[in-house]
């Protein structure tokens, strides 16, 4: 095997076990490697290394793709959660998480085993009401939804902690619980990937998919820490964008008349992704253009009024180095990666000045506030703001 992909393993697992999130596994298997042999190991033991059934497809360092419906194309894992020695995966603490390179609606779960009356796990995104349903270890029938239109690419994790309850995150963050969904035991079938045993035959599933893993039941903490563990990885070897949102704002109606007025969009803390690079995304009118020639990115002060900087801010630039831009109708800016040490636990500002007629966006719980004519964009300590509800950012990222 090649140093860069020996390496990125190495670091990979020394972070899992420093996490204390390794002991939790009965299997990890990245199917992001360098031949299907490789792609089919369990990187946990020697036990339950995939066997290869008909022909999906693999790429090498990005994974396998399976073939929807199909009956002889998935991977046999060996692992039956009901006769595994010493299974981690039990009945109310059991986990799955599957990193996708692609988002699809489908009717075949991407993975696991159901008997027809309990699911020992399985994931997927119906077309038929664009829920998420994420099943551990309970009813086949009924229950196990958690989240409208939230897409299935990168990692999607499901995790049941406690007899009546499995949570949702997508890439770490958690997304939602299923509400009341009772287990029920676990299915004594072996699991199957790139799709799942039903009853003893397989349903193929067709997503393309990097990477799986289970064992015991995840916390928020340990979702957040296996997910950064494992696309520090993939950002490594199968070279995907190191870019995360840590924000996004549905901007429902614009708002105009901000010539000449400084406006400052404060972000909540959330619990997302911290990062040493940002970059945003500003969101003209869709009926108007947007001109800024000053904006400025940075942590919200610990004291003092909700829109102050605590000193620390960095202006942001767009296309190369400029310090403005006038955005076209409808036409969203987004700027150069700029340096910054972005603490997801802190309140985050974007700051910026209009210096020409423009028009803007608004969302019904957007933080902003305005100052009329004055350029105050870089400044720490500033007073007399009013709030709206206006807001031009569309977008945080960090990496």
């Amino acid at each position: 095997m090649a140093a860069p992909s020996l390496t990125a393993y190495d670091t990979m697992i020394c972070g899992l076990v420093s996490d204390a999130t390794w002991s939790k596994l009965d299997v990890l298997r990245i199917y992001a490697a360098p031949t299907t042999a490789i792609a089919a190991l369990n990187l946990v033991s020697s036990s339950y290394n995939a066997t290869i059934n008909g022909s999906p497809t693999f790429t090498a360092n990005l994974g396998f793709t399976g073939v929807d419906a199909s009956t002889t194309t998935y991977l046999d894992s060996g692992f039956n959660p009901t006769t595994a020695p010493s299974a981690k995966f039990v009945q109310n603490s059991a986990h799955v998480a599957i990193w996708q390179t692609t988002s699809v609606v489908n009717a075949n779960p991407f993975w696991g085993a159901s008997n027809g009356s309990t699911i020992a796990a399985w994931v997927l995104r119906s077309s038929a009401d664009n829920f998420n349903y994420i099943r551990i270890n309970g009813s086949a029938t009924s229950g196990g939804s958690a989240g409208t239109a939230t897409t299935t690419d990168g990692q999607v994790i499901a995790s049941r902690t406690a007899n009546n309850i499995v949570g949702l995150y997508k890439n770490g963050i958690f997304v939602a619980n299923t509400g009341v969904y009772n287990s029920a035991g676990v299915s004594n079938l072996n699991f199957y990937e790139l799709g799942h045993n039903a009853s003893g035959t397989a349903q193929g599933s067709a997503p393309a998919q990097m990477a799986v893993h289970w064992g015991s039941g995840l916390s928020a903490a340990e979702s957040f820490s296996v997910y950064n563990r494992v696309r520090t990885y993939l950002i490594a070897i199968a070279g995907i964008s190191g870019w995360q949102t840590a924000y996004t704002q549905n901007l429902i109606s614009n708002n105009t008349g901000w010539n000449g007025r400084t406006l400052r969009n404060v972000m909540a803390a959330t619990n997302t992704y911290n990062g040493t690079q940002v970059r945003v995304t500003l969101s003209p009118s869709s009926g108007a253009t947007m001109t800024i020639d000053a904006a400025y990115m940075g942590h919200a002060a610990v004291a003092g009024d909700a829109y102050d900087f605590d000193g620390t801010q960095v202006q942001i630039t767009f296309n190369g180095g400029s310090t403005g831009f006038v955005a076209a109708i409808n036409t969203p800016q987004v700027s150069d990666a700029m340096t910054y040490t972005y603490d997801r636990t802190k309140n985050f500002i974007i700051s910026v000045h209009f210096s020409a007629v423009s028009a803007t966006r608004s969302a019904n719980n957007a933080p902003g506030y305005y100052k009329d004519a004055v350029n105050e964009a870089g400044t720490t300590d500033v007073t007399g703001y009013t709030t709206t509800q206006t807001i031009m950012v569309s977008k945080v990222e960090v990496q």
